[in-house]
C-alpha cells in the first residue's frame, strides 16, 4: 500500500510505524531519538480527559515529533470523536490538519517521512516546523501563543546516549530533555495537559525541574526502571511517562501510578499524593508516604554525616586488631572482600567518636559500629553518631530498609543521600528495642503492604 493512502487506513499505517519507520542507530546517537510503540503512545493518550477529543477548537503540540507517532494517534482518535462536530469527512480532516495539529521536527528525513503520511498530495497547510524546537517561536511561526495539549517523547541527549551507568555512547553529549519541559510549561495554556516521557531524575528533590513538575497536578504516571525501559523504547535508563495538567495542586489531588521494574520483576500501582518536599520513589509509593507521615508525626528526622578525608595507597582488608593511632580509614564495603581499608594522613573529625558506618555504596548492607577509631575515605560514605547506634544497626537488617535503600536511586545504582529522608531515628522514640513486626505496626502497614516486601528479589536479565 502506498503512503499516500497510509493516512486514511489506521491499520496499515500503523502497521507501518512499528515495523518499518523507527529511527537508525546514528539519528539515536546523533540526536537522542527515542521509538516510541504506538501502544505506549495510545496508553498516554488513554489517560487524557475524554472531553478534549470532543473540542474541535484545541490546539495539540508535538515538539518533537519524529515520524509522527504521536500526532498520527492523535488524528486518528479526533477523526472519530469529532464526528458529530465536522460531518464530512474532508472537512474534518482538513480542519484537524490545519488547525488542531502542530508538529516540530529537526531530522529532514522525518519531515519528509510526516508530509508523505499526511500530506503526499499538498493538499493541506500542515503545521509542520523543520528545525530546532529550542529555538522554535511558536507565534512567529504558527501565529500560536499557546497550545492546549503537548505532548510527545523529546530526545534526552544532543549528540550522544547515555547508559543507565551514565557512561557516554556519542562523542559529545548535552542533555536537553529538561530544556523541552521548561519550554513546554511556556508554551502551554493555563488548565492544560502535558503528556511526556522522561528521564526520572527529575523526582529527585535536588533536582531543578522536581518543584516546578510536582507543584502541578500530575494526573497518571508510570515509572520504568533501565530494564523495562530498554525492552520497550530501546532506552537504557530509568524513564517516567506522565500526563500532567497545568493547574497547581492547592487540593492535594493524587496521582495514578504504576512502576515496572524488570530486573526485579515488580509492579506496583498505587493512588497517592505526590509531595513536591520529598524525592519521589520509584516505586511501593503508598509505603513511602506512610514513611513520610510516621517520620512527621513523631519528629524521627534521622541526623546522619558524610564527610570524609584523603587517603594514600592501595586499599586492604581491615586488619584484626586496629587502634586509632593506626591512622585507618574504611574505603568499601562489600559482601566478597568485606571492609576494605585504606592509610589516611589526616584523621577524620569524628574518627575517635563511636559511630555507625554505612560504605556499601550500593546498600545499606555490612553497616557495622566503629568504637571510634576509623576514618572515612572515599565516597559515597555515610555514618551516624549518638547514642544506642544498635538499636539502628538492628532496624537496618529490616526488609523495609532494603526497599528504601533500592528504591530512592535516581541513576547509577549508588545509595543516594535520599534514601535516609526515609529512614526514622527510632531512638527518638524513646525505646530500648523494637522488632520489625513492632515497627511497621507504628508505621502503620498493612498486611499486602508487608507482604510486598518478598516480592523484592533482583532479577537477572543479563543487561549490561
Amino acid at each position: 500500500m502506498s503512503l499516500q493512502s497510509l493516512i486514511d487506513n489506521p491499520k496499515e499505517l500503523l502497521e507501518l510505524i512499528n515495523d518499518c519507520l523507527k529511527p537508525k542507530e546514528v539519528e539515536k546517537k546523533e540526536n537522542g531519538e527515542v521509538f516510541t510503540p504506538m501502544i505506549i503512545v495510545n496508553e498516554m493518550l488513554d489517560k487524557l480527559p475524554i472531553e478534549v477529543w470532543k473540542n474541535k477548537n484545541l490546539k495539540w503540540l508535538d515538539p518533537a515529533t519524529g515520524m509522527g507517532n504521536f500526532p498520527i494517534a492523535v488524528y486518528l482518535r479526533l477523526m472519530e470523536e469529532l464526528k458529530e462536530e465536522i460531518k464530512d469527512i474532508k472537512e474534518r480532516k482538513k480542519h484537524i490538519l490545519e488547525n488542531m495539529l502542530y508538529m516540530c521536527e529537526l531530522n529532514k528525513k522525518n519531515v519528509l517521512v510526516c508530509n508523505q503520511i499526511f500530506n503526499i498530495n499538498n493538499d493541506y497547510k500542515l503545521n509542520l516546523y523543520e528545525g530546532d524546537t529550542l529555538e522554535f517561536k511558536p507565534f512567529e511561526i504558527f501565529k500560536v501563543k499557546q497550545f492546549d495539549i503537548i505532548l510527545g517523547n523529546p530526545p534526552y541527549n544532543k549528540g550522544g546516549i547515555r547508559s543507565h551507568t551514565g557512561k557516554q555512547l556519542g562523542e559529545k553529549n548535552e542533555t536537553i530533555w529538561t530544556k523541552f519541559i521548561e519550554k513546554a510549561f511556556k508554551w502551554l495554556k493555563p488548565n492544560g495537559y502535558l503528556a511526556y516521557i522522561n528521564p526520572l531524575s527529575w523526582l529527585k528533590k535536588s533536582h531543578s525541574l522536581h518543584n516546578i513538575m510536582l507543584e502541578k497536578h500530575i494526573i497518571w504516571m508510570k515509572l520504568w526502571d533501565n530494564s523495562q525501559s530498554k525492552g520497550m523504547i530501546n532506552a537504557d535508563i530509568p524513564i517516567s511517562l506522565y500526563v500532567l495538567q497545568n493547574i497547581l495542586n492547592t487540593n492535594k489531588n493524587k496521582t495514578e501510578i504504576t512502576s515496572i521494574l524488570k530486573r526485579r520483576n515488580l509492579t506496583t500501582t498505587s493512588n497517592e499524593y505526590l509531595n513536591k518536599e520529598y524525592s519521589i520513589p520509584l516505586a511501593y509509593h503508598s509505603i513511602f508516604n506512610k514513611l513520610i507521615n510516621f517520620i512527621e508525626t513523631n519528629n524521627l528526622k534521622l541526623e546522619y554525616n558524610t564527610k570524609t578525608v584523603k587517603s594514600l595507597g592501595p586499599k586492604t582488608k581491615i586488619p584484626l586488631k586496629y587502634k586509632l593511632e593506626d591512622m585507618l580509614a574504611i574505603d568499601t564495603y562489600t559482601i566478597k572482600e568485606g571492609i576494605m581499608i585504606k592509610k589516611t594522613t589526616e584523621r577524620h573529625p569524628d574518627a575517635d567518636k563511636k559511630k555507625l558506618i554505612i560504605a556499601n555504596k550500593a546498600s545499606f548492607n555490612g553497616a557495622f559500629i566503629d568504637d571510634g577509631k576509623l576514618s572515612l575515605t572515599g565516597n559515597h560514605k555515610f555514618y551516624i553518631i549518638g547514642d544506642n547506634l544498635e538499636l539502628i544497626i538492628k532496624m537496618l537488617g529490616y526488609k523495609i530498609i532494603d526497599i528504601i535503600g533500592h528504591y530512592t536511586k535516581y541513576g547509577q545504582d549508588f545509595l543516594d543521600n535520599e534514601a535516609f529522608t526515609y529512614l526514622p531515628d527510632i531512638r527518638k522514640l524513646g525505646i530500648k528495642d523494637i522488632n520489625e513486626k513492632q515497627l511497621y505496626k507504628l508505621i502503620g502497614l498493612t498486611q499486602n503492604e508487608i507482604k510486598l516486601f518478598d516480592k523484592n528479589n533482583i532479577i537477572n536479565d543479563n543487561i549490561n
